[in-house]
């Protein structure tokens, strides 16, 4: 039977004081907590502190070190994990004005603030997030850079801590891969833990692996209904103790010799059901899960119409537009040119007049012919903006007209210069 090794989050990182009694603030409760833990069969105890006063995380540390002290002078046989992801907690201050941040909810701090209760304490493990991502509801965004996260991965090769990579989502898994491959966690264990039931984050990664799964085990299955195997049987021979041992795997086109009185039975498993059916249905809630269409997921359309493929695409495209505006835009790039704004400010500029216009990637059309007749009317029409019908497709109004007149006037010299030209 393999081992089993039980970790147990003693109070968890969020507002979990408020949502019950009986979750430990002080480091003594803390200590208690996860002494008792440890004695009732968890091999790992992993640890926050609270704000004594207030109950809400706290990166204290003072209050680590007292924590600290007190399992370890407890002489309980487990492994202590303090978690590394605070000082990572970034609040916008709304839908309309991100800028400036709330200050109720936000705490960020460097790489070696956020690390520095680990190099005092030296637990066992020290966890780290290993990405950006909305938490929950609201304008809360737990925020990790790559560069920090890479300065993070760095100042553990200096300690004797073993990195919990927290993975929230396939991407989280892919960077912290990326960081493995380019050597910054020589040395160390590579420990990724997957969070699940965290909203934003991987709610169809259960999903994933029951369906890499059994795509094994129809693979196994298929694998050995093509061992076609013969089996010789001698009903008159005696066994005279001189047979020899019978093999343990069967080969396909092989011919086993049995010893006289020995029989060989295969047992009948149930049938799996059909596996295009069943992957399909498994396929379809993944792809539901991600936001993304069955087709864009999986590259099938052997069972897609246009007026379907165009009805998914649709839903998709308003994913997009959300994740663009509400994430991408919102979230970063939004920020991004405040940055900008107020660097100019500083050595002297004025910028807070220029209004900035983002312009997304274009999508491809479905049908280009009937859509963009659809987009040439609706400017017609006065339903949209010729600025926003050339922003949809991907490029920069100004730049367009810019253009177009300059292709007119190169074309009126033309005329000049050729009158019978058109």
């Amino acid at each position: 039977m393999p081992s089993v090794f039980i970790t147990c989050a003693v109070t968890g990182g969020g507002d979990t004081v408020n949502k019950s009694p009986h979750v430990p603030v002080t480091p003594e409760q803390i200590a208690d907590s996860a002494i008792e833990a440890a004695k009732a069969g968890a091999a790992v105890v992993h640890c926050h502190v609270r704000d004594l006063d207030t109950g809400a995380q706290s990166r204290d540390p003072d209050l680590y070190k007292e924590l600290t002290d007190r399992i370890r002078s407890s002489d309980t046989d487990v492994v202590l994990n303090l978690t590394g992801g605070t000082g990572a907690d970034l609040t916008l201050g709304g839908v309309e004005n991100p800028l400036p941040l709330s200050e109720e909810g936000t705490d960020m701090a460097g790489a070696t603030e956020r690390m520095r209760h680990v190099r005092e304490c030296l637990p066992e493990i020290a966890t780290i997030d290993m990405g950006t991502m909305n938490f929950g509801e609201g304008d809360y965004i737990m925020t990790n850079s790559t560069s920090q996260l890479d300065e993070i991965a760095r100042q553990f090769q200096d300690l004797p801590v073993q990195p919990e990579l927290e993975c929230f989502d396939t991407g989280h898994l892919w960077y912290a891969k990326n960081q493995e491959e380019r050597g910054l966690y020589e040395g160390k264990t590579m420990n990724a833990q997957l969070c699940m039931g965290v909203p934003w984050g991987a709610p169809v990664i259960n999903r994933l692996r029951d369906f890499d799964d059994f795509s094994d085990a129809q693979l196994l299955k298929q694998k050995i209904s093509a061992c076609f195997a013969g089996f010789v049987v001698d009903s008159e021979a005696q066994d005279a103790g001189g047979s020899p041992p019978l093999a343990e795997t069967l080969e396909p086109g092989s011919l086993e010799i049995l010893p006289p009185g020995k029989d060989i039975r295969f047992a009948s498993p149930p049938s799996v059901g059909e596996f295009d059916s069943f992957s399909r249905a498994m396929l379809l809630q993944i792809a539901a899960g991600f936001g993304v269409t069955y087709e864009a997921l999986t590259a099938d359309l052997s069972n897609a119409n246009y007026s379907a493929a165009r009805m998914g695409h649709l839903e998709f495209s308003r994913n997009v537009d959300c994740w663009q505006k509400q994430i991408l835009i919102a979230q970063m790039l939004g920020p991004c040119w405040e940055w900008f704004v107020n660097a100019a400010e500083i050595i002297g500029e004025q910028p807070r007049d220029i209004r900035m216009q983002w312009t997304p990637a274009r999508r491809e059309l479905i049908d280009p012919q009937k859509e963009v007749g659809a987009i040439i009317e609706s400017v017609r029409g006065g339903l949209m903006s010729l600025s926003e019908a050339i922003r949809r497709s991907g490029y920069e109004p100004a730049e367009v007209m810019a253009e177009i007149a300059r292709d007119a006037a190169m074309l009126q010299q033309l005329r000049r210069l050729r009158p019978g030209w058109t």
